[in-house]
């Protein structure tokens, strides 16, 4: 960071305008420059409520007080609740405080342009989860949505044999993320033509409203009228109202969604664990490191090094064939493939799938607690 835009960022606050009056009148740059070492980071979360959302705000928390990053980062997390004004406030809040780097998962992408645009007329560094390349100067971190939801169906058509009558489960309309994953499902279901979608449903990413939905439709259906569900979470929770239901791990449909805990135990060989009944399932990776990795790709950018402006990322696949418990959830253990952890050490409903190799400092301690084991 070069002293000019250093300067800019100490006197936007009032701390800051303190320090630039010392330097109008000293004709130093000493003192700001020492009391801006360490570059200020700010995680914007566009909203609260699901286990993915708790998940990457440990992590990232996790990531910024391990060893390697404590000394190196001033961090903090705001949140808008799901408010998109108050979000484009925030982070206008978070410009005016002197931010080297924001990271957001946004509510409305199209409503942040414009604060995004003044933030990098500040030398602000953006990095937008799951955004899209709008010619602002803002890094997008993307997990493919669309071959998510397309893969997804495309198992279910094969799982199926290409016939059948199946409930799909969409994120929150609106969002990016989720309009990209539903586009995906549809491309798979112009392929495969004897795929029958007997109802759309709002899954909110969440176990809650999944289970709400659900009960909605079992009003006028029966489990017998379904023969697979395409989800963007909470396959979890449809094995959960089966097995309430009092069906038999034979009778279980299918599923295909992200990577709840509780679902991948339950596609476990019957026997390996207390949830575990070989329930047949597709389980993507929920890619939750894609947050804390964003705090890493912003101090690379701040550092100088030439970091990407759009970075698009596949989601690691589980299936019956590949699901592998993790005894004690360690770092040896997860660098040797394991993707599924007993229920004692993470919940059920909690994604399993959070660990990447680049960041070491992330066991499962980081993901419940943010914590790091050091």
């Amino acid at each position: 960071m070069n002293m000019l835009r250093k300067l800019y960022k100490v006197a936007t606050g009032s701390v800051g305008a303190m320090a630039l009056g010392a330097v109008l009148t000293t004709g130093g740059f000493a003192d700001v420059a020492d009391a801006a070492d360490e570059p200020k980071v700010y995680f914007s979360m566009g909203f609260v409520g699901n286990n993915w959302m708790t998940e990457a705000r440990n992590m990232i928390t996790a990531l910024a007080e391990s060893r390697d990053y404590r000394d190196r980062v001033e961090f903090e997390i705001q949140s808008a609740g799901g408010n998109a004004q108050q979000q484009i406030q925030q982070i206008s809040g978070m410009v005016q405080a002197g931010a080297d780097a924001v990271i957001i998962y946004p509510i409305n992408e199209s409503a942040l342009r414009q604060v995004i645009r003044r933030g990098c007329q500040a030398g602000v560094e953006f990095f937008v989860i799951n955004g899209t390349d709008d010619g602002t100067c803002a890094h997008s971190v993307k997990i493919d949505g669309y071959s998510l939801g397309q893969t997804r169906m495309d198992w279910m058509a094969k799982e199926l044999n290409g016939e059948g009558d199946v409930v799909v489960l969409t994120g929150i309309p609106g969002t990016t993320f989720s309009d990209e994953t539903q586009r995906g499902v549809e491309e798979s279901l112009k392929e495969n033509p004897g795929i029958n979608v007997i109802s759309t449903l709002n899954g909110e990413w969440s176990q809650q409203a999944t289970r709400a939905r659900m009960q909605e439709l079992l009003g006028t259906k029966t489990w017998d009228d379904i023969d697979g569900v395409v989800a963007a979470e909470a396959c979890y929770t449809i094995y959960q109202m089966q097995v309430e239901a009092g069906r038999t791990p034979e009778q279980l449909v299918p599923c295909a969604a992200q990577d709840e805990n509780g679902f991948r135990l339950a596609m476990l060989p019957e026997g390996t664990t207390e949830h575990s009944v070989g329930m047949r399932g597709y389980s993507t990776d929920s890619m939750i490191w894609v947050i804390p990795m964003s705090l890493k790709f912003a101090l690379d950018e701040i550092a100088g090094a030439d970091v990407e402006k759009m970075q698009i990322f596949q989601a690691g696949v589980v299936t019956n064939d590949t699901v592998k418990l993790c005894e004690t959830g360690s770092t040896s253990e997860l660098q040797a493939g394991c993707n599924v952890f007993p229920s004692d050490k993470v919940p059920n409903d909690w994604q399993a799938g959070f660990w990447h190799p680049d960041l070491p400092q992330l066991d499962f301690e980081a993901v419940t607690t943010g914590e790091v084991s050091e």
